[in-house]
This record gives structure tokens, C-alpha cells and sequence, in this order.
């Protein structure tokens, strides 16, 4: 018999997701702790994900929270992982559909006809919020993706619709002729 373990990590992997989208959402990483009855149990959920750690009756962040899921680090992720929560998490529950019809989930999911972006961005903090994750997570990915193509050659990069530029930043730093 094969090892299940693959297939038990797929159908396990939305758990943690979704116990790190209520973490975020709830501003448990900000040090924020809402009066809850079951929030000792999610803690205790971070905790087992490695994003908290217990010492003593308090728990603290880890390293990796401390970066990525605090709202006021310069690498935070927390944007990108609200809009996950709300937008994304949502419409891959219509997966199926999507595949079998070929079409977004926007009208299933959120009874929209057009783009997400006006819905769930209405606020300047809302639109920040992304930005700022937007940026988090393109300053772990840009990178990599610089280090896949050979610009050595180029004198000039335009990098249309960069947000906050992290892309080209990272071109720059990799290939100083830019």
C-alpha cells in the first residue's frame, strides 16, 4: 500500500488556512484578543501551526508571524491573506463549476455580474490593506521570478501595473544595468 499521507495533507491543508485566515482576521498577531469563547482553542490552533507560541498562560508570536501576519511589519502578508479569506476562499468552494462552465464564480459566489475589486475594495484602508499584502507577497516572489529570465542582456525594463514596484526592484538588484 502507498503512502495515504499526500492525500490526508491535501484534505487536512484548509484547516490550517482557514485557522490562520481567522487569526489574521481577528488581529490575534496585532496582539488584539476579542473576548470569545473558543479563542484559547484557536490559539492553541496557531500554536500547533507554529505561528503562536504558549509561555506560561500567554502566548506570543513566532518569528514567522511576527514578519509576515502583523499588520505593521513592512513584510506583512496580512492584505493578501484578508482578501483570501473573504474573495478567494469563497469562490474555490464553486471550483467544480468553474470547470465545468469555463466562467468565474463572482455571480455564484457574491451575486456580482462584474470584477471583485470595486466590491471588496471601497475603503482607502481596504485598498491599502491589499497593497501593502500585494507588496509582502511580491517581495518573497519577485525574486525568484527575476532569477528565471536572463535580462542581462537589457538596458531598459517597464514593469506595467508594478503596484508598488517590487518586481522592478527586484530586476534592478539582480541586473544593476537596468
Amino acid at each position: 500500500m502507498t503512502d495515504p499521507a499526500p492525500i490526508l495533507d491535501l484534505i487536512e491543508a484548509f484547516r490550517r488556512s482557514k485557522t490562520m485566515f481567522a487569526a489574521v482576521a481577528l488581529g490575534i498577531f496585532d496582539g488584539e484578543r476579542p473576548k470569545a469563547a473558543e479563542l484559547d482553542r484557536l490559539l492553541e490552533a496557531c500554536a500547533s501551526l507554529g505561528l503562536l507560541e504558549k509561555r506560561g498562560d500567554a502566548f506570543v508570536n513566532t518569528p514567522v508571524a511576527d514578519e509576515y501576519l502583523r499588520r505593521s511589519s513592512p513584510h506583512t502578508l496580512t492584505g493578501y491573506i484578508l482578501y483570501s479569506n473573504t474573495a478567494l476562499y469563497p469562490m474555490w468552494g464553486h471550483l467544480e463549476d468553474a470547470v465545468l462552465e469555463g466562467s468565474h464564480r463572482w455571480r455564484q459566489t457574491f451575486g456580482l455580474e462584474g470584477g471583485i475589486f470595486t466590491h471588496f475594495f471601497k475603503t482607502e484602508e481596504a485598498k491599502r490593506d491589499f497593497l501593502m499584502g500585494m507588496h509582502g507577497f511580491g517581495m518573497l516572489s519577485s525574486p525568484k521570478v527575476v532569477a528565471a529570465h536572463d535580462l542581462s542582456r537589457f538596458h531598459h525594463l517597464v514593469d506595467l501595473g508594478g503596484a508598488t514596484g517590487h518586481l522592478a526592484l527586484a530586476a534592478r538588484e539582480r541586473y544593476p544595468n537596468l
